[in-house]
Formats: structure tokens, sequence, C-alpha cells
């Protein structure tokens, strides 16, 4: 699979800001750890180069450049059915939510 490429540039209400900061602005479906994280993985560039730091102060009129790479697939595997008797797995809605209950040992 292939990064996203996503493209911008610093606006003047951002002058000034962490890198990080910045970018959180300009990509808010975007987290600012995550935005961290890439621009340590150095697939972040300021104009021609390579952002290495967070911390990095931007100025406004900078072109940003950001390579997102896919999501990993998921590890996550369902227990319900592999380990839980089936009494376990039962729910209902009592006032604030849905909970668990043990039909055996009632609510």
């Amino acid at each position: 699979m292939n990064n996203e490429t996503r493209t911008a540039v610093v606006r003047t209400d951002l002058d000034g800001l962490r890198l990080d900061r910045a970018l959180s602005e300009l990509f808010p479906d975007l987290s600012r750890s995550f935005l961290a994280k890439l621009i340590d993985q150095q697939h972040v560039r300021l104009g021609t180069e390579v952002a290495t730091k967070p911390s990095h102060r931007v100025a406004a009129g900078q072109p940003v450049t950001v390579e997102v790479p896919p999501a990993a697939p998921s590890e996550i595997v369902s227990q319900v059915g592999l380990t839980s008797p089936a009494w376990m797995i039962s729910t209902t809605t009592f006032g604030a939510g849905p909970r668990a209950i043990n039909a055996r040992g009632g609510l």
C-alpha cells in the first residue's frame, strides 16, 4: 500500500507555533501525538527539508507535506464464543446503559 500525501501551507494564525501543534490545526482529523510520531519517523517536510523535531517553530507561508502511512491491520480478535460461556455474554439495559449479567447468579 502507498502512503497518503497531504499538503498545506502554514496559515498566518499558526505563525510561530510548534510544528506538531500547527499540523494538528491544519489536519484536525489526525491527533497531535500521531503527527509527532510521523515527524520522528521523518514523514513530514517543511518545504524541501525533512522535519525532525515536533518542537520546531513554523513560519506563515511555509509549505508542509505529510506522508501518512496506511493503517496497520488490526490484531484484535473477538473472544465472544471462544473463551466465554454463553451465560456470560448476555446483556441488558437498566438506566445508564448496557451491563453484562450473570444469568446463573442474577444481576
